[in-house]
């Protein structure tokens, strides 16, 4: 994944643009193409019950994801 600054575009998932860096998970192009990460990863706790099952709505690729299978007490 792509972490850029990108000061014309704004996240997809909360439409906002601040400070935070943007970045393309996926080959969506333009505006659609950028969000934060922890937009994205709030987005696919939500959405997807199953981490197998972890794609992009709009252009179906894959996400290349870093899962992290520590357990806290």
């Amino acid at each position: 994944m792509e972490r850029e600054a990108f000061e014309d575009n704004n996240c997809r998932i909360c439409f906002e643009n601040d400070e935070t860096l943007l970045i393309r998970p996926c080959k969506c192009l333009g505006s659609l193409g950028y969000v934060h990460e922890d937009c994205l990863r709030l987005w696919i706790q939500t959405k997807f019950p199953k981490i197998t099952e972890v794609c992009c709505e709009i252009c179906k690729e894959p996400y290349k994801l870093k899962v992290n299978t520590r357990r806290y007490c």
